[in-house]
């Protein structure tokens, strides 16, 4: 519902983030910040009190959720279906921005804009993409950030070749055009994606090649895009990832919310972001 009736008129929120479905403990920000410590709430009787006093207290640790998690899967699917990007944000109450802004050594925003659950489409940027890549960018604008971190792409080749070269230099060109300043970090990955399939998928009589379907993916592959990605982290703020889209068959949702926890599982505080508007464009 929140969903269908925030925003007026025409200025409707288009991005929707919510905070990942693990056993994390909730932790409210907004209590400690100054501007939410003056805001007042009125009640139906007139009684004015402050704003967190308005909302049911956190769940603490061992509590049973709200959302159960075929609830949650049919909440991103909804939030698509209502046209939202979509975010899932985990592990951010690990975030020290004091930390980061402080330290001598920059650290990274990586950026990872390839569909872990497809790798077969690396190195082609479609909508979720670009949307990654504006979040990320628009985080490294901020102050603060923008003199402390420093903006990494991730290229997943299966090997350097000229077809690599090639890649990285049209991804170059693609970045310079939209005038994001980011250094392109190329990493072979083929050791993992040989993983990918718990078997061999059979092809369909009217389809010359096998299909290979998200159910399917091992864990092996999952827990390797894992250590790949946190091989990468030694130094890193913030982790943007391509988030794949639940399945439709809601049978499959459990495993879906189990693929997910087990390929992010460690990783520093990550934003999986799913974009379905356009928001970058090179006309002008």
């Amino acid at each position: 519902h929140l969903l269908r009736i925030s925003g007026l008129g025409g200025m409707k929120p288009n991005t929707v983030v919510l905070g990942f479905y693990d056993n994390c403990s909730p932790e409210d920000t907004f209590v400690k910040g100054e501007v939410f410590k003056k805001v007042r709430f009125v009640e139906p009787e007139e009684n004015v009190g402050d704003v967190h006093h308005a909302f049911a207290p956190l769940r603490e640790y061992g509590m049973k959720k709200t959302l159960s998690p075929e609830e949650y899967v049919l909440l991103i699917q909804d939030s698509i279906k209502l046209q939202k990007n979509l975010c899932l944000a985990r592990y951010f109450h690990d975030l020290d921005r004091d930390r980061i802004h402080n330290s001598k050594q920059k650290k990274f925003i990586d950026v990872w804009p390839v569909n872990f659950f497809k790798p077969e489409t690396a190195g082609y940027l479609d909508t979720a993409c670009l949307f990654l890549l504006q979040l990320s960018c628009i985080l490294h604008m901020v102050p603060g950030w923008k003199k402390s971190t420093v903006m990494r792409v991730f290229l997943c080749t299966e090997g350097e070749d000229e077809r690599t070269t090639h890649k990285e230099q049209k991804l170059r060109k693609f970045l310079n055009d939209l005038r994001i300043q980011s250094y392109i970090k190329i990493v072979t990955w083929e050791h993992v994606t040989s993983l990918i399939m718990q078997h061999e998928p059979e092809a369909e009589e009217d389809e010359m090649y096998p299909v290979t379907r998200q159910e399917d993916i091992s864990d092996a592959y999952l827990h390797g895009i894992n250590k790949l990605v946190k091989g990468h982290q030694g130094n890193t703020a913030v982790t943007f990832c391509y988030l794949p889209l639940p399945p439709a068959d809601n049978k499959l949702h459990l495993r879906y919310l189990e693929q997910l926890q087990i390929m992010t599982e460690g990783f520093t505080p990550t934003f999986l972001v799913h974009g379905i508007n356009a928001v970058t464009s090179t006309a002008l």
